[in-house]
Order: C-alpha cells, then structure tokens, then sequence
C-alpha cells in the first residue's frame, strides 16, 4: 500500500472519528429525553497528595477557599458547590459551566486548596437539566 493510500486511509478513519463523536456529543431526540438538558462540568473534588502541617493552615487555606469559591459562584462558573460531609477521599463536588473540560479546570486553578496540592480534581462533562434557575445565596457584607 502507498503511503499517499495509507494517508488518505487514516484521514478518512479521523473524519468518520470526529463525525461520530460530534453526534454523540449531541442530545438524544426522544419522547423521553427532557428538552432543558444542557452541558455543564462535574467537577470532584479529592484528597491531593500533600498534607497539611497544622490546624491554623488549614483554617487559613479554608476562609481563603471559601472566599474563592464564592467569587466563582458571583461570577457564574460555579452553578452548584459545596463539601462532603465525612472524612473520605472524596472531599466535595461542583458544577461548572464552562465550554471545554480545560475551561472547567482553569475555573479551579485559583483555589486555595488545589494550589497547595489539598486536594486534587476529576473533571467530567455531563449533561443536566438548565440550571439558570437555581441560585446560591450568601449573606450580605454587613452579615445579614
């Protein structure tokens, strides 16, 4: 087989590739599939490799989390956040809206914890009802 063949036979394999995967990637039509559904990035959130030193760090690196995290849900990357309630692996989950799986990343670039290798992230596409609706509410800077 000449090379120019085998070229063209490889071209052809990635375009049918990418045709497929771009069908995939778009929401089935059926009775039974709700017409809201929209892409978003989960985002878990797990034990990193590093361990903290003492208890006044990690209450340090929590407040500046938290603060992280609020500025992400104010601007409208964080659609749904928050911890898990033990002690595992498994340290909390988000819902990103982003476009692309290194977007949902770089909105957890900036957090505490992740800098300081606290905790680590698994970043999926997933597909959820349109969450526009739903809104997180913080107290108001004077603590009402």
């Amino acid at each position: 087989m000449s090379k120019s063949r085998l070229n063209r036979i490889l071209s052809l394999v990635a375009m049918v590739v990418l045709i497929a995967a771009s069908c995939y990637a778009q929401a089935p039509k059926s009775a039974d599939f709700p017409t809201n559904m929209k892409k978003y990035f989960l985002v878990l959130v797990v034990a990193g490799d590093q361990k903290l030193v003492s208890d006044a760090q990690h209450e340090a690196l929590k407040q500046q989390h938290l603060a992280f995290v609020r500025s992400q849900v104010e601007a409208g990357k964080f659609l749904l956040v928050g911890p898990a309630l033990d002690d595992g692996r498994f340290k909390g989950l988000a819902v990103v809206n982003a476009s692309t799986v290194e977007e949902a990343k770089q909105a957890w670039a900036g957090d505490p914890f992740v800098k300081a290798g606290q905790t680590a992230l698994e970043v999926h596409p997933i597909m959820l009802p349109d969450l526009a609706s739903v809104h997180i509410v913080y107290p108001k800077a004077d603590g009402k």
